[in-house]
């Protein structure tokens, strides 16, 4: 059944590849059925182990047949996905069956030379892997860094599966006001949604022990299914579990699926007790269809958002329970009570949006509320807090300097402060705003220097 599964995701792919269908990205040349490269070449990765397991064991010629396709076509499309963690993940699995399929004993001497060779070949590995994106790669692991922080600030109970972007932009903007001048940091930095490591990603959301009891589920499968010569299933999950370490695998009902069909193969294997046979079978159900339901509802509170246009208030009071999970949507909310001149209002659902998003905008817009309000100090903190949430980004620099010129809170060193941050950031896109606001900026440090004269 996985084969098929694979070779219908693999169509689809190169379909894409050869510009017959369009992508869910215009960025990406191919992302299959997901919507960038990376996810669509972990689902791949997770299912070649089995493949190759089933191209050598099975009985009937036309599966070994197909798994042996399956190989071969994925192994091609690989490389146009650009994930690294994708391909670590399936040779690492691949290895594992290929150890099986050949007896492979770590006692003969000949074979212990191969470890040392792979031992010594490794790292070379890892360095050019790194080297390929260095700057994605540091991305990673600085949020990694992050997502530890997040973890510690709730880590017994975690903050809820929805709430893990705005634990992680929280931690984000701690981070970086303790550590302001870590400008090396900078261009490996964005607006985090996830923690790309699930491992990371579940302990923020339910807690370290949750995090502990989902690892060690995950060596039981694998030892479960190596003993009971089960290697395919075996090398796919130990490639889920690499792949799962540093992306995002569970954010997609496909992986979901994918993953309870591989724990059923080896849950449900006949050769377990009646009694274990049937207790798999619920723990299967309720893990699977909670995942689903969720990322479903997820998925689809976003979908049915983006066919509304609320124009009223009174719309978004209506929708409000359905979608209190939707950043977008609360950030339209708050925008249009704001719009209203309801600003007190407009903060508290900015502050909602906070919780679930790592975006600094909403910190911008609740500045600016307060100064509407003529309540200038906090106006500053959430000025202020945006820019330590996203450092690179200009807007709030530009919020402060602004701030700062305002008559009764007047502080020219501040703005000129400010206004000299917004002249040396150097921001991933540069448009007509960011050129604005640095024209501005470049004004009032022209201004000043006159003064100053």
């Amino acid at each position: 059944m996985l084969n098929f599964v694979g070779l219908f995701k693999l169509f689809i792919g190169y379909l894409q590849l050869f510009g017959f269908i369009k992508n869910n990205n215009f960025l990406y040349k191919v992302t299959g059925s997901f919507f960038n490269p990376g996810p669509y070449c972990g689902f791949l990765s997770t299912i070649i182990p089995t493949a190759l397991w089933l191209s050598f064991s099975a009985d009937k010629p036309y599966i070994r047949h197909l798994a042996k396709t399956y190989i071969i076509i994925a192994i091609i499309i690989l490389p146009f996905l650009s994930s690294r963690i994708g391909w670590i993940s399936a040779i690492t699995g691949s290895a594992l069956v290929l150890s099986h399929i050949y007896n492979f004993n770590l006692k003969k001497k000949q074979n212990s030379l191969y470890i040392f060779i792979g031992a010594l070949l490794f790292p070379l590995l890892l360095y050019l892997l790194w080297y390929l994106k260095p700057v994605s790669a540091a991305g990673r692991i600085f949020l990694w860094r992050i997502g530890i922080s997040a973890v510690l600030n709730a880590p017994f109970a975690g903050v809820g599966w929805n709430h893990v972007a705005g634990a992680l932009g929280n931690a984000q903007e701690e981070f970086f006001r303790n550590n302001i001048e870590s400008v090396s940091e900078y261009n490996a930095i964005g607006i985090p949604q996830y923690a790309f490591n699930e491992y990371i990603h579940i302990a923020i959301s339910w807690g370290i022990p949750t995090a502990i009891a989902v690892l060690a589920s995950i060596i039981f499968l694998i030892k479960s299914a190596l003993k009971d010569k089960n290697y395919g299933i075996a090398g796919s999950i130990v490639t889920f579990a690499i792949f799962a370490f540093a992306s995002y695998p569970l954010q997609f009902i496909q992986f979901i699926i994918l993953i309870c069909i591989l724990s059923s193969l080896v849950l449900l294997s006949p050769r377990k007790a009646q009694t274990y046979y049937y207790l798999s079978i619920i723990i299967i159900c309720i893990i699977g269809i909670t995942g689903i339901y969720n990322t479903y509802t997820r998925n689809s509170n976003i979908r049915k958002y983006n066919n509304f246009i609320c124009t009223e208030i009174s719309e978004y009071e209506n929708l409000f329970s359905h979608m209190a999970s939707n950043p977008r949507f609360l950030f339209d909310y708050g925008m249009i009570l704001r719009k209203n001149k309801r600003l007190y209002e407009s903060n508290i659902i900015m502050l909602k949006t906070t919780e679930i998003s790592s975006d600094p905008m909403p910190l911008n817009i609740i500045g600016r509320n307060y100064e509407d309000l003529k309540q200038y100090h906090l106006a500053e903190k959430y000025y202020i807090r945006a820019s330590h949430r996203m450092p690179k980004l200009l807007y709030p620099h530009y919020l402060l300097m602004k701030l700062y010129g305002t008559p009764g809170y007047n502080n020219i060193n501040l703005m000129r402060l400010e206004a000299k941050t917004i002249m040396m950031l150097n921001p991933d896109v540069n448009n007509e705003s960011m050129a604005l606001m640095r024209k501005e900026a470049q004004a009032c440090l022209d201004s000043l220097e006159d003064q100053a004269l």
